[in-house]
């Protein structure tokens, strides 16, 4: 189930997000989020007890660091390079 957060919340998303919420803060399922960590896209979450959470500032950075433009192929869905691109 993706978590659905109301847009106007978006200065509130925690430092510590579980993968349904990371997935929300970027606009994907959890699946899909699962998928990409996998595929080495976002960086891998870190143990919190007995569960993995992802750190939003280390998401943050991690797309800060990158050009859209530089992203492989088939990694980025296409909605979410165009995106990136007119930023």
């Amino acid at each position: 189930m993706t978590a659905r957060l109301p847009i106007e919340r978006l200065p509130d998303w925690p430092r510590c997000m579980t993968r349904e919420v990371a997935a929300a803060y970027l606009g994907i399922s959890p699946s899909q989020f699962d998928a990409e960590v996998k595929g080495g896209l976002w960086p891998p979450g870190m143990w919190a007890g007995k569960r993995i959470r992802w750190d939003r500032q280390a998401i943050d950075r991690w797309l800060d660091s990158r050009d859209a433009a530089t992203l492989p192929t088939g990694q980025v869905s296409d909605r979410r390079r165009r995106w990136a691109e007119s930023t």
